[in-house]
């Protein structure tokens, strides 16, 4: 979502590329793309969701790849971590070297969702039904991260996690 928001800057060639698409109707004053407005209509038309998708990923792959590239070279960090919501449905795993999943049942992640992004329930549903299901995101996962915790009980998955990330790469080189 990150590398989607700063390839619809204004002006940018995804941003010229949607506004050609749906019309000024779906940016804000400063010519921001008014993304609510946009996902729910993209998420109510199969069609009209994979052109955007058609004009956002090929970009995003290749912004992850640069990305990639400029830290191997520029960082000594152990390990990079890369959000990618559709990497399942859009087969991105040649992205990646191990597949963290961060897991919650279905109805913890709606409400969520409402609180943070006030949508509806229908319009959350609409966006489910388009991603992978849980179980298939939990089916690929090399490591899952259970979300229905505490903040302090997220943590400290997290920093378990970094541990044994850090020690197996050590092992590894």
């Amino acid at each position: 979502d990150v590398l989607a928001h700063e390839l619809t800057q204004p002006h940018t060639p995804a941003w010229d590329k949607i506004k050609a698409q749906w019309g000024p109707e779906y940016f804000n004053p400063d010519d921001s793309l008014n993304r609510k407005k946009l996902g729910q209509r993209v998420f109510s038309c199969a069609a009209e969701l994979q052109t955007l998708e058609s004009i956002l990923h090929p970009k995003i792959r290749t912004l992850i790849q640069t990305r990639k590239a400029e830290l191997d070279q520029t960082s000594d960090a152990p390990y990079c971590l890369i959000a990618i919501p559709l990497l399942i449905e859009k087969n991105m795993f040649d992205l990646i070297d191990c597949l963290i999943v961060v897991d919650l049942p279905e109805e913890i992640q709606i409400q969520r969702v409402m609180q943070r992004d006030h949508l509806t329930r229908q319009q959350i549903r609409k966006i489910i039904t388009q991603q992978a299901s849980r179980e298939l995101r939990r089916q690929h996962a090399d490591i899952i991260i259970n979300n229905a915790t505490t903040q302090l009980q997220l943590a400290e998955q997290i920093t378990a996690i970094d541990r044994q990330l850090r020690q197996d790469l050590s092992t590894d080189q």
